[in-house]
């Protein structure tokens, strides 16, 4: 494979006009948004803009480091470049693999994306490992056809091989940066990154990601902002078809159809004007039933074919396996077969397994049987996402590398109501890094006008367990005395946010605490709150074991005088100080944001701190 970086490459007429550096020189309120998608395959799309202007520059790559750089002027010229760099020596491609290789015992340096062979071992899936415990992360199809590769021997942490993986983008784009924009611009232009999230996961695998993003050097958690994927390609899709006659009350499923995931959200149109306003129609889904488990189905049939032939060996797997991604990708109903698949071995002519002259014939029927597992667990969460909307559902929209096949769309449209068509995305390689920058950019410019999302369904109970006193109907059995106050208490669940409600992003929920201490243990100088979620459909009184701890945010006090806090007399005649604050949550999309009132004041000195297994 050639490596040497792409030179850029124009047409005659997508010059750049001379007016473009001079606008360049001034740096002071220019930003360069870098949207990052990342999963089996990345993708990442960049914008430079400014205050004055919605943008001056577009960069995009169908997959991570596959950049596509496309620039916008006042005369609106454009170039477009295709050209990605993991090594140093430049290539062009349409995706990057999410894969890494250590070739050295401290790690550094690490190779990854096609600088990696597709035949050695390596690391992989690394993303899914951030949320190893959401629902449907280890689905059936995760469990019964494992990767047919071998992994490599190192044991990488997931959160060392994330940050990892990121930090070698960040590396890239700031060396591509550097040899695209004239002079030292790219050391001037402050950047700015927007990280996409499954829907699915939890919050802590949200929490995960922007550590692994902020020890990448992508900004401090604070500063990349977060989304979650089906929303990214929702906000893309809409914004485009507001131009084909959007109506109030249209409900979509976006379907983002990955190598990995499956994630699932619907929404209705509220608003069509001034600007597109959505909410979600349900609370989204997903599980772990993406392209790639067509190939593991597939390369599970040939080792069971093939493995006692003493010729079989992993690199013939991987050659077939480079073949049979072309079917799977051009397999539709219409097509008939055979299909022949190109075995680089001695292996001997067998008309009893169907090899003759080096090639494997496959039936319609076999093809057919690699896809039905996948795409039958597809159709079960599009229909079960159009049920739980209770609205008339007008189109579900295919979105990501598996949203290009057709055999996919074509077996969808067979399995939902005839009044609901199966669409495919614009831009469905693209549509959530494009989406995701879109959100960026309405951050950072709230006056653009892309659709927005302003509020969304709560796909689990949060809550937080306090005392409260004891009233009829408690159980008597978990009464505990409190000495403050010199009442009988009981621990109960005090759910701030209950499964399937309505949360607005713009109306924060809030919680009342106390907090006691007594003054001979001197002032408060922290209180933690542990907060918990749960998925049962209906919210338990007590803390059950559906009950799961999420998250324990600590707020520092030493911030606030100590003279603001008040002194009171417990029942127990001895002096206490007391805190009576809210706790603010902010739930928004891809994360959640918490802050502490004090009289009347907010503070921002919560720092989280959720619960994981990640290993």
């Amino acid at each position: 494979m050639a490596k040497a970086f792409k030179a850029l490459s124009m047409h005659d007429d997508e010059k750049i006009p001379m007016s473009t550096h001079a606008e360049l020189s001034t740096t002071e309120q220019r930003k360069i948004l870098v949207a990052v998608d990342f999963g089996l395959f990345c993708t990442c799309q960049q914008m430079s803009i400014n205050h004055s202007h919605c943008h001056w520059q577009e960069l995009h790559t169908p997959v991570l480091l596959g950049y596509k750089l496309g620039m916008q002027t006042s005369k609106e010229a454009r170039f477009v470049v295709r050209s990605w760099d993991s090594s140093g020596q430049g290539g062009t491609a349409e995706k990057v693999p999410t894969t890494l290789v250590y070739d050295r015992a401290d790690r550094s340096t690490p190779r990854w994306g096609f600088d990696v062979d597709e035949m050695e071992p390596k690391h992989e899936w690394f993303k899914l490992d951030l949320d190893p415990t959401r629902e449907g992360g280890r689905s059936e199809l995760a469990v019964q056809f494992p990767s047919f590769l071998p992994s490599p021997r190192q044991g990488v942490s997931t959160i060392d091989l994330v940050t990892d993986y990121l930090r070698a983008l960040r590396r890239h784009m700031d060396n591509y940066l550097q040899l695209t924009l004239p002079g030292n611009l790219a050391q001037k232009i402050p950047k700015e990154y927007i990280l996409t999230v499954p829907a699915v996961w939890s919050p802590s695998a949200w929490d995960a990601t922007l550590t692994c993003a902020s020890n990448a050097g992508l900004g401090s958690k604070d500063s990349i902002h977060v989304i979650t994927e089906p929303e990214a390609a929702a906000l893309y899709e809409l914004d485009q078809r507001a131009k084909l006659q959007l109506r109030v009350g249209d409900t979509f499923v976006v379907c983002d159809a990955g190598g990995g995931t499956v994630d699932l959200i619907s929404y209705t149109v509220e608003n069509v004007h001034p600007t597109i306003s959505l909410r979600e129609a349900t609370s989204g889904s997903g599980q772990a039933c993406g392209s790639t488990f067509v190939n593991r189905i597939f390369a599970k049939y040939l080792n069971d074919k093939f493995q006692n032939d003493p010729e079989w060996s992993d690199d013939i797997l991987v050659e077939a396996m480079a073949r049979f991604e072309v079917i799977k990708r051009q397999f539709s109903k219409d097509r008939r077969g055979p299909f022949q698949i190109r075995l680089f071995s001695p292996l001997r002519n067998d008309p009893s397994r169907r090899i003759n002259r080096g090639r494997l014939s496959l039936t319609k029927k076999e093809i057919v049987g690699f896809f039905e597992p996948v795409v039958t667990k597809i159709i079960e969460l599009v229909n079960g996402q159009i049920q739980s909307t209770q609205e008339n559902v007008k189109e579900v929209i295919l979105v990501g590398g598996f949203g290009t096949n057709v055999y996919l769309r074509e077996r969808l449209q067979d399995e939902v109501a005839k009044t609901v068509k199966v669409k495919q995305s614009l831009e469905p390689w693209t549509a959530v890094v494009r989406g995701a920058l879109l959100r960026g950019l309405a951050e950072i410019k709230p006056t653009f006008a892309t659709p927005k999302v302003p509020s969304r369904v709560a796909r689990k109970h949060i809550g937080v367990n306090i005392m409260n006193d004891f009233e009829e109907g408690y159980d008597p059995a978990r009464i505990e005395f409190n000495t403050y106050s010199g009442k009988d208490q009981v621990k109960i669940m005090e759910w701030i946010v209950k499964k399937g409600e309505v949360v607005q992003e713009a109306d924060p929920q809030k919680i009342r605490y106390y907090w006691e201490r007594p003054k001979s243990r001197g002032r408060p100088t922290m209180i933690a709150m542990e907060i918990f979620d749960c998925s049962a459909g209906n919210a338990p009184v007590y803390k059950t074991d559906s009950v799961k701890s999420l998250v324990e945010a600590k707020a520092d006090l030493s911030l606030i005088p100590e003279d603001k806090f008040d002194q009171v007399k417990g029942a127990d005649n001895l002096w206490y100080y007391k805190v009576d604050y809210l706790l603010e949550m902010t739930c928004k999309s891809g994360r959640i944001d918490f802050a502490l009132i004090y009289k009347d004041k907010k503070y921002d000195i919560v720092t989280a701190h959720y619960v994981t297994r990640i290993v």
